[in-house]
């Protein structure tokens, strides 16, 4: 449990730090907005993902923002032959920084399970989004991979690929 704190307390101080650190040296933007998106699996034939989320998030200037993550997910495995599935309540932050303004930006983000489920996990992800903004609707198309770190001495670590679909309103 110490190890799995130790990991969120550095990943908040990470963001916290980043997020100063692009403050101070770009220009602010002052935007809050909510985000809701779903995370289809690409490939895996073992186990099948699906999650979905909802974020709240800051825009710090006109290419950087930070949000708080909460997802709620669906895990399909095929183990032995036999087919089960796990459903998981995770938190985690995500930063994004726009490449091309207002069209492709990439996304970094991490989390850990938060109910005690027989799988509990750390995710780490990574996505680059395609967006278009439609006066304060922002609709997303991104390509992803997330990787699994399990806590759980019965399931391994896994690593996927997703699409993901959302959609941003800025308030």
């Amino acid at each position: 449990k110490t190890l799995v704190m130790r990991r969120i307390i550095f990943i908040i101080g990470m963001t916290l730090g980043l997020c100063f650190c692009v403050c101070a040296r770009g220009q602010v933007k002052n935007d809050i907005w909510s985000e809701v998106s779903t995370h289809l699996s690409m490939y895996g034939s073992s186990n099948k993902h699906m999650e979905v989320s909802y974020t709240l998030g800051y825009n710090f200037t006109e290419r950087f923002a930070a949000g708080l993550n909460l997802e709620e997910s669906v895990t399909l495995f095929k183990i032995d032959g036999e087919k089960d599935h796990y459903v998981n309540t995770t938190i985690g932050a995500k930063l994004s920084y726009d490449i091309f303004k207002k069209l492709i930006a990439i996304q970094a983000g991490s989390g850990v399970t938060c109910d005690n489920k027989p799988w509990k996990y750390l995710y780490y992800d990574a996505m680059m989004c395609f967006k278009t903004e439609i006066g304060k609707v922002v609709p997303t198309l991104g390509l992803g991979i997330r990787y699994y770190d399990s806590m759980s001495k019965s399931f391994g670590n896994y690593f996927r690929g997703y699409v993901s679909l959302g959609c941003i309103v800025v308030m």
